[in-house]
């Protein structure tokens, strides 16, 4: 019997493999302060860190293109902070005060990809970037094919999202404490008339 009842059929994607890969860095992006999912930690600035995969591609809007991760991380160089040991296993070195992100931009690295089901679904599969090493000896080093992405919130005054961001993290930035005191200064000074 046809069901004459239309539902939407989500289509599930196919997760990277797991697994170590090969991955150039080509955007760094300052997502502010972003809401912690636990109600006992605290909230934490973030960077959203995006890689691409030169050797997995996949086919989006008809074109071949290389696969890409992201991994966001808390802004923090306390040497037990998850982004301190992150860049010290993929530098193999510890970074110094002052090291800028920024100089993340086109290195190599080799990511260890691992897979999580979803709590919600155990049949969705997630693909979990969770740490970067250097580069094994011999291994060619490539650039990135799409355009490079940085990005960070000003101390103060409006935040302007460049237009070429990506939907989705433009979302996540406008849902920054950052983001959400300044529009509301912002509607607090055109409904005081100042």
């Amino acid at each position: 019997m046809c069901s004459l009842i239309l539902t939407e059929t989500k289509k599930k994607s196919d997760p990277t493999p797991r697994g170590l890969h090969q991955v150039v860095c080509y955007g760094v992006i300052d997502i502010g302060t972003q809401k912690s999912a636990n109600p006992a930690h605290p909230d934490k600035r973030k960077v959203l860190l995006l890689f691409e995969l030169p050797h997995e591609t996949k086919v989006f809007d008809g074109k071949e293109e290389r696969r890409v991760m992201s991994r966001s991380l808390a802004i923090s160089m306390n040497e037990k902070a998850t982004l301190f040991k992150f860049l010290s296993g993929w530098l193999g070195e510890k970074p110094k005060t002052g090291f800028d992100l920024r100089s993340l931009i086109g290195k190599n690295g080799q990511a260890n990809v691992v897979h999580s089901p979803s709590k919600s679904d155990p049949s969705t599969i997630y693909a979990n970037l969770d740490s970067v090493v250097a580069l094994a000896k011999g291994m060619q080093a490539v650039a990135p094919s799409r355009e490079t992405i940085t990005f960070t919130i000003p101390p103060g005054g409006p935040i302007d999202i460049p237009s070429y961001m990506p939907e989705w993290i433009a979302d996540k930035i406008q849902e920054s404490a950052e983001f959400k005191a300044r529009v509301g200064a912002a509607a607090a000074v055109k409904m005081g008339g100042e």
